[in-house]
């Protein structure tokens, strides 16, 4: 196949990491594969690092003939099978050369409001991450469930897997082996709830003294002040600056939570963990999720959006309310006070994740959509 990915993204998050990783993959089985975005855009970097045919366009505006144009002269030029877009601005961009027949996939990444004209009539079939999407797109905007399938998260288990080596990390870290490490791995942002992590941090601190937090995660877009939101709140309740690239900070009883930044090894670093925390306020699947359970690693999770599809309460992890401080800090004290429970929940969490969240699993059903769309498969 000759598959062109469109995203109008500039910075790096989920979504993003995902086009590229399955535009690595396509690449990896065969298929001719290219990834268009704007020039200055992290994933065309990646892209032309991955030596994926990365070319540039710019994408500022959901409303411009001009940019669809060229983008109607690139998939001309190419001779694409169909077009894969992932945002709202390319999402429309594209959507136009439906009309002259160029199949459209859309995936869509997340959970938040919509206004479903694109979504009904600007692609041929839409993937979405969750079940529980793909539910309320149908229930709430009357998308019809047969023109969408659920491609969930999944983990490249030749890097995810129990016997990856996280002992870097903790050198790094500076973690004892005694020290019993929680960490929260994703973008910094507000509805990932990292705030939460480091609230019930505070109280597990004073129960727990061998306890341990490390937030790994970096937030590139210009206009973000989370970072530093993130950082001013630690100073607050624990004294220090946190921020380990600018203050070397290693883990210890008088400084027991570090935020490490970007890690490009989020496999190992994500192995150094004994827990894994997604505290989110709003999310689909999470890609952090699967990724944790397919090393081994217990998951503690907010009972929201399509996390319960990935994280089985009190079988691989436990899930918790939303914004509930309490319960995510008394969650995290029984799985580090509860051996039997937290080995348990281990073993069940290796078993699970290569049972269920292979991404060459999630690729193959990629391609049937694909096939579909393009008229080679059933209807």
């Amino acid at each position: 196949m000759r598959i062109l990915h469109l995203e109008s993204a500039k910075t790096a998050g989920g979504q993003e990491y995902r086009t590229l990783i399955e535009a690595q993959w396509l690449k990896a089985a065969g298929h001719q594969v290219w990834i268009a975005g704007n020039p200055d855009s992290w994933i065309v970097e990646q892209g032309i690092a991955a030596k994926i045919p990365a070319l540039p366009l710019e994408m500022r505006s959901s409303r411009s003939p001009l940019t669809t144009w060229k983008l109607y002269r690139m998939v001309r030029s190419l001779d694409c099978d169909l077009i894969h877009v992932h945002g709202r601005i390319d999402g429309w961009i594209a959507a136009p050369l439906r009309l002259i027949g160029v199949p459209i996939v859309r995936t869509r990444h997340l959970t938040n409001p919509i206004r479903p004209f694109n979504y009904r009539y600007g692609c041929d079939h839409l993937i979405v991450t969750a079940e529980c999407t793909r539910k309320n797109l149908a229930k709430d905007y009357g998308i019809p469930l047969d023109r969408m399938t659920l491609v969930g998260e999944g983990a490249d288990l030749t890097q995810f897997h129990p016997n990856t080596d996280g002992s870097s990390f903790r050198l790094l870290w500076g973690a004892q082996p005694e020290d019993f490490v929680f960490g929260c791995v994703a973008m910094l942002r507000h509805d990932k709830g990292q705030r939460f992590f480091i609230q019930a941090a505070v109280r597990i601190c004073k129960q727990l003294p061998h306890a341990r937090f490390v937030i790994i995660g970096d937030n590139a877009h210009a206009t973000s002040s989370t970072r530093e939101s993130y950082r001013e709140l630690i100073r607050e309740q624990f004294g220090y600056d946190a921020w380990q690239p600018g203050n070397c900070v290693r883990l210890s009883r008088e400084t027991p939570l570090l935020m490490h930044g970007f890690a490009s090894d989020v496999a190992r670093a994500t192995a150094a963990l004994d827990v894994a925390v997604v505290p989110s306020t709003s999310e689909a699947q999470s890609r952090t999720a699967p990724e944790a359970l397919c090393l081994g690693k217990p998951v503690i999770a907010s009972n929201v959006g399509g996390l319960p599809e990935v994280v089985e309460n009190e079988k691989t992890g436990l899930l918790v309310p939303p914004h509930n401080v309490e319960a995510l800090a008394a969650a995290m004290v029984r799985l580090a006070e509860n051996p039997l429970l937290y080995r348990k929940l281990a073993t069940a969490a290796a078993e699970e994740g290569k049972k269920r969240f292979s991404f060459d699993a999630r690729m193959e059903e990629t391609l049937r959509v694909y096939e579909k769309v393009m008229g080679r498969g059933s209807h």
